[in-house]
């Protein structure tokens, strides 16, 4: 990025914010190993600053106890596993869950400071990964529905509150695209669309990579818009004609129906996004009366967040026979944990537990518990970690990678005598 002056967008597969930030690690006369094992060691570090900050932020929500239940799982079963990697995934995970948090913020109390803040950190994301984009979308019909429903009923004062919140989401929007403005400009003065990324414009309406890589890829997607007929090149219509309805729904709910159960029992988020979905749900059917109370004055917040998890999983569901990485439903680690706490929580807030012969507050017992759990999870990954260092050892003795760019069980295949910079050695 640095030696190119900025001039670089990734080649509409990968966004730029995170090569500008990663930028900052790089110094002339490195060579490609040597600047790739620099950038492990930042993103590690980038890592570490922002789960200090995410501890911060979750300070303004839950007490210290409970913030610091909600950081250990985040730390060793979400950015433990990705931050010795040199992408995006850590920085966009915080980014994407900051622009959650406001996206909230604005439909419970809407001010001009966070309309501004939520379209400059939507941008943001969109800038770090280009699935950020359909969460602005999500909110911003959800806002307008709002505006709509609180309108009903109200005669002389409707007009000017509704105008103001209309004047609240242009804003946002108007913040939103001055943030990303140079890129789509870029876009679509290279590509012929503002909005263009290879990803959704091509993949995505592919039935696997292979055919990825022997269509749009092959005719230089990347660098323009590729040569092509016009008919060759994957499009939502050319793909609704050439499959039938029943295709299309089995590759949808079968999709996602693997990405919810991709990895189970390996991938230590799982059993926290297990554990934190069931104690809210048995919280909601103790005491549904209380729940109402709790949801009532929070739809449209109730309403957006389920749309944003609905919409996204079955987006991973889609892209799944592409790649079906556990990154991608990853993005949703944060905010759906911030969701179900904000339901323990105010559901279980007077709850207490008999133990040790004492009742005990219900939201201690269970910040303890998740916090030993964590802790055990530790041991098992150090373990773990120290197996795989030896084997990776082993590995490099025998000059053998794990490539990241290529099949995610690619291994067995030599290094290259000019070793590319997404060639990441096994830990």
């Amino acid at each position: 990025m640095r030696a190119r002056d900025y001039d670089y967008g990734g080649g509409r597969n990968l966004m730029p914010a995170y090569g500008v930030v990663l930028s900052l690690a790089y110094a002339d006369g490195l060579t490609k190993d040597e600047f790739l094992n620099r950038a492990q060691i930042f993103n590690v570090n980038m890592s570490i600053v922002l789960l200090l900050g995410l501890f911060v932020l979750l300070r303004n929500f839950f007490d210290n106890l409970y913030s610091f239940a909600l950081l250990l799982p985040t730390a060793f079963a979400v950015f433990l596993h990705l931050a010795v990697f040199a992408q995006a995934e850590v920085m966009y995970y915080f980014i994407f869950f900051c622009s959650f948090l406001l996206f909230l913020k604005m439909l419970v109390k809407p001010t001009w400071f966070i309309a501004i803040g939520a379209g400059l950190l939507a941008g943001l994301a969109y800038l770090t990964k280009a699935a950020a984009l359909p969460a602005l979308a999500i909110f911003s019909i959800v806002f307008a529905a709002s505006i709509f429903w609180k309108a009903r009923g109200e005669h002389q004062t409707a007009k000017p509150t509704g105008m103001r919140q209309f004047a609240l989401l242009a804003l946002l929007l108007a913040s939103f695209f001055a943030a990303i403005f140079p890129y789509i400009q870029a876009n679509k003065k290279i590509y012929g669309a503002y909005f263009y990324n290879v990803n959704s414009s091509f993949y995505a309406w592919c039935d696997s990579w292979p055919e990825a890589e022997a269509l749009t890829k092959a005719h230089r997607d990347r660098t323009g818009w590729p040569q092509m007929p016009a008919e060759q090149i994957p499009s939502p219509g050319k793909y609704w004609r050439e499959h039938t309805v029943a295709h299309i729904a089995g590759r949808l709910f079968g999709g996602t129906a693997r990405v919810l159960t991709h990895g189970f029992g390996l991938i230590g988020y799982y059993k926290y996004m297990a554990i934190f979905s069931v104690t809210a749900a048995v919280l909601v059917l103790r005491d549904r009366s209380q729940f109402l109370e709790v949801v009532r004055p929070l739809a449209f917040p109730a309403i957006f967040s389920a749309a944003l998890f609905s919409i996204y999983l079955f987006m991973f569901g889609w892209w799944e026979p592409i790649s079906n990485a556990s990154r991608y439903p990853l993005s949703l680690f944060l905010p759906a944990m911030f969701v179900t706490s904000q339901l323990i929580v105010r559901l279980g807030k007077t709850g207490h537990i008999a133990l040790g012969g004492k009742r005990r507050a219900f939201l201690t017992v269970f910040a303890i518990a998740i916090v030993c759990l964590s802790v055990f999870d530790v041991v098992v990954e150090g373990a773990r970690l120290y197996n795989a260092e030896a084997q990776a050892r082993r590995l490099r003795e025998n000059r053998v990678v794990f490539l990241t760019a290529g099949s995610y069980s690619d291994w067995g295949r030599p290094i290259d005598s000019d070793p590319r910079l997404d060639t990441i050695p096994l830990l």
